[in-house]
């Protein structure tokens, strides 16, 4: 009997749980930049950046059939660091990927490419470009590979720069 009981718990908490995940950002406290509309197999995503109005903190949606797949810890915030842009969100053969940038003399700028693969959008690699803009051949990039890191997922402060 104890076992039906935590099962019961334990199944209204995962509904209530995967409920809120799948809630999309409102627009009336929401500001949508960056939109890509996105055909891959059979599907329609709709991926932008969203930004909250009352603390400008930012993150990337992925939005399909109404139901939205969010990551908090996607993007910087401008409280986080100085300089902080989103550049653009493109489509890829397999996916998408995003780029943002930030910094003032020392600059910073990543793309983040994720393939859409048995239907989840996994990171696939990241590419880090970093200058010191008061020597104009200071110009460094870095490809990090990664595998089987899903996009709900994934912490871009993990990728940072210590």
């Amino acid at each position: 009997m104890k076992k039906i009981f935590l099962i019961i718990i334990f199944s209204i908490s995962l509904m209530q749980c995967q409920k809120k995940s799948y809630e999309c950002p409102n627009k009336e406290n929401f500001f949508i930049r960056h939109n890509l509309k996105l055909n891959i197999d059979n599907s329609v995503f709709n991926i932008y950046e969203s930004i909250s109005k009352n603390d400008e903190k930012r993150f990337i949606v992925i939005n399909s059939d109404n139901k939205c797949i969010i990551n908090k810890n996607s993007l910087l915030s401008i409280d986080n660091v100085e300089g902080y842009a989103t550049n653009f969100i493109k489509k890829t053969s397999k996916g998408f990927y995003y780029s943002f940038e930030y910094g003032n003399k020392y600059h910073y700028e990543y793309e983040l490419y994720f393939e859409y693969t048995n239907g989840i959008f996994n990171l696939s690699k990241i590419v880090q470009k970093f200058s010191d803009l008061s020597n104009p051949n200071s110009l460094k990039s870095k490809t990090i590979n990664i595998s089987n890191k899903n996009f709900s997922s994934f912490n871009i402060y993990d990728y940072l720069p210590k």
